[in-house]
């Protein structure tokens, strides 16, 4: 398999901002502001990333494990930020 050319990187940068900006509009408890956590997706209304959700879940292998270290998240918000993320790739897939 050859290496990706910069025109392959570029279309798949578009494609993966395209199917974030989608995911965005889609998930009622997630947010993305400049202003807050560096434009990183985060629970509406908190400091808590997407991101760190996901470690948390990798690291401990539950739905309960952020919700021990974020003890005001729902157990509906740690789902949508597994479903954001999965929406992002499989969008970004489809499109690319």
């Amino acid at each position: 398999m050859s290496e990706p050319t910069s025109d392959d990187r570029r279309k798949f940068q578009v494609t993966l901002a395209d199917a974030f900006q989608r995911a965005v509009d889609e998930f009622q408890y997630i947010s993305v502001d400049p202003e807050v956590m560096g434009g990183a997706p985060c629970i509406r209304g908190t400091r808590v990333t997407v991101h760190g959700i996901l470690d948390s879940v990798r690291e401990g292998g539950s739905l309960e494990d952020p919700r021990r270290g974020w003890a005001r998240l729902s157990r509906e918000q740690v789902k949508e930020a597994l479903g954001f993320a999965a929406e992002v790739i499989e969008c970004a897939l489809e499109d690319g």
